[in-house]
């Protein structure tokens, strides 16, 4: 019954299947980074990949992928692999606007500049 309320109907079409209790509000800051931050509590492993839902998922990107991965490897020299990994992303709305253009810059500056901070976050 698409495109009726539950009220017009007389059903309750709403069924809780499983609670999560959440630490603060629902909608504490910036609600990106809050769904990241809910969504890790679903994840299992040791790896989690988050990627913007503007980004786009092209060939390139897929290349980058199989290198990305070979960082969290053991390596033999008991050297420390890295806890947190962060690629660039291509902006290609870069060319649209000033502020778009100052945004494309920004975003490859964060990433450069946290990608060779943490990586080796205590020498």
């Amino acid at each position: 019954m698409e495109g009726y309320k539950a009220s017009e109907t007389g059903q309750n079409l709403e069924q809780v299947i499983y609670k999560i209790k959440l630490p603060g509000p629902a909608i504490l800051g910036e609600r990106k980074p809050e769904n990241q931050n809910h969504a890790i509590i679903f994840t299992r492993g040791e790896g989690l990949q988050t990627i913007d839902m503007n980004q786009d998922n092209y060939i390139e990107e897929a290349l980058k992928m199989r290198n990305f991965l070979q960082e969290f490897r053991k390596k033999l020299d008991d050297v420390r692999y890295p806890m947190i990994l962060g690629l660039r992303e291509h902006i290609f709305t870069g060319s649209v606007s000033s502020l778009a253009w100052f945004m494309s810059n920004q975003e490859t500056s964060f990433v450069t500049i946290g990608q060779r901070l943490l990586a080796k976050p205590l020498k």
